[in-house]
């Protein structure tokens, strides 16, 4: 069993995170990630609530994944994060929102004003 999956639910250390307060569920699920309980859930909700105030913050998740797989104590959980590192990864890769839709070149106007043809 993977020791990322600690307990959680109406008796565990977690609470519901309130996603509303994105600064709130970060703070409270590094204090989790820092004291080493529930790695996988902690990382979920930290790069979730990056991702809600920033989505720029996505390319610097990775990095944050990786420190925790090189610290996994089992093949399971090295496995489980190495997923969820692939996955922002595809994210990034998939995320095409700064690129511009081809659009027609401007006509070229010449200093009397005379429209000049590209073809």
């Amino acid at each position: 069993m993977a020791t990322f999956f600690g307990s959680s639910g109406k008796n565990g250390d977690f609470a519901t995170p309130d996603f509303a307060y994105p600064q709130k569920v970060i703070s409270d699920a590094r204090a989790n990630l820092d004291a080493g309980r529930d790695h996988l859930r902690c990382l979920l909700e930290i790069t979730t609530a990056e991702r809600a105030i920033d989505p720029d913050t996505i390319f610097t998740l990775p990095a944050l994944v990786e420190q925790y797989i090189a610290k996994a104590a089992n093949d399971a959980d090295r496995a489980l994060l190495t997923a969820y590192e692939a996955e922002i990864y595809a994210t990034i890769y998939s995320n095409d929102r700064w690129k511009t839709r081809p659009c027609r070149p401007c006509p070229m106007i010449s200093p009397s004003g005379v429209r000049l043809s590209l073809h």
